[in-house]
């Protein structure tokens, strides 16, 4: 006969056998693979001094668009590397940083659409000491760097002056000459003018 004793601690060994067995049968516990980012208020970027750096040519610094696809091929701050889904697991993470996917001795400039959203990265980003911010996401890119300008003010005014500069900076972006009007609209009817154009005859050529 079995004592009350051994009986006890057969049970409790068979308990903690099956437990044991449950976990190995499941498997390990997935990896976390993307951590919060919270970055310092003394590590945020105002969308002017990045489109300041852009225009200087500094090349000490990574923007990245953390926005999803069609949102940065709607439009997106000038030379950013979009990582609209960052990966999703290990082998992921391993090719990107093989690829060289960004850089990491320099400043990653992140942004999202409005700067509210909540940020989560791989740890090897996260963790970057380099993060900034851009401060309003793209949002505040668009209405501070890529808005209109009004010319108005008194000529050799420091306001004149000041639309002038930002009229300069929303043309660098926009790919124009600061200062010049939109192109003109042709008419929709042609205009037609008698004896404008006569046929070339066969030896003058086309």
């Amino acid at each position: 006969m079995f004592s009350q004793r051994a009986i006890v601690f057969a049970v409790v060994f068979l308990g903690l056998g099956g437990a044991v067995g449950a976990l190995a049968m499941r498997g390990e516990p997935p990896r976390r693979l993307k951590f919060a980012v919270d970055v310092p208020a003394s590590a945020r970027v105002a969308p002017t001094d990045l489109a300041s750096w852009i225009i200087e040519g500094r090349r000490d610094f990574t923007v990245i668009d953390l926005r999803d696809t069609p949102s940065y091929e709607a439009g997106h701050v000038q030379d950013a590397v979009h990582c609209g889904s960052c990966h999703e697991d290990k082998g992921q993470g391993r090719h990107a940083v093989e690829d060289h996917f960004v850089d990491l001795s320099k400043k990653l400039v992140l942004y999202t659409a409005t700067g509210r959203e909540a940020i989560e990265l791989p740890r090897l980003l996260a963790r970057n000491p380099r993060l900034a911010v851009l401060e309003g996401g793209y949002a505040a890119w668009q209405a501070q760097v890529l808005a209109p300008v009004a010319l108005d003010g008194e000529p050799g005014s420091e306001a004149l002056d000041a639309a002038r500069r930002r009229e300069a900076v929303r043309a660098f972006f926009a790919g124009e000459r600061a200062g010049t009007a939109r192109p003109a609209q042709l008419p929709v009817t042609p205009i037609r003018r008698e004896g404008a154009h006569q046929p070339a005859a066969a030896h003058e050529g086309c």
